[in-house]
């Protein structure tokens, strides 16, 4: 598949973000990416493959970016431990089944949830300590992924409007 064909499953972030099971919308915002949930489904699989809600792939700087959305705070996330290192796995071996021809392209993951801002986060983050990743996902830097993101909404729209100059539309 190319990303041409891919256009059917683009929809707006608060569309990709939502939690249907508990009517939450985790990014609010009107802006259009691809729905990887519903692209995936373009191969047929015994088994349904566990993957990222959203991808993102900038040819310009090579990159790919999967995206995940909870709803959940940090205590009920970090038992999904699990289920959110699979999730990367196997996205990104259904990511290479569907499209073939970006082995080149580096790859992040970003976990967007509700991570809640304190000033403590900020004196940290701008004395130049290293971020925080949760969820034992900083395994996985260097063996499957360039780096991953564990944070919020607003750090989310902050690191895609500083690396690739997008402007959120938000509610």
């Amino acid at each position: 598949m190319d990303m041409k064909s891919s256009i059917k499953y683009i929809k707006k972030l608060k569309e990709i973000s939502k939690d249907e099971d508990n009517n939450i919308i985790v990014c609010n915002c009107e802006n259009f990416f691809l729905n990887f949930d519903e692209l995936k489904n373009v191969k047929k699989y015994k088994k349904r493959p566990s993957s990222p809600d959203m991808l993102f792939i900038n040819n310009n700087k090579k990159e790919i970016w999967f995206v995940e959305f909870k709803s959940s705070d940090f205590r009920n996330l970090e038992k999904e431990r699990f289920k959110i290192k699979r999730k990367i796995l196997d996205g990104l071996i259904v990511f290479y089944e569907i499209y073939q021809n970006y082995f080149d392209y580096k790859k992040f993951y970003f976990v967007v949830y509700n991570k809640a801002n304190s000033y403590e986060n900020e004196v940290v983050n701008s004395i130049g300590e290293e971020k925080t990743i949760e969820f034992g996902l900083e395994e996985l830097i260097g063996k499957f992924l360039e780096d991953v993101f564990t944070e919020n909404c607003e750090i989310f729209k902050e690191k895609f409007k500083e690396r690739f100059d997008i402007e959120f539309e938000c509610k």
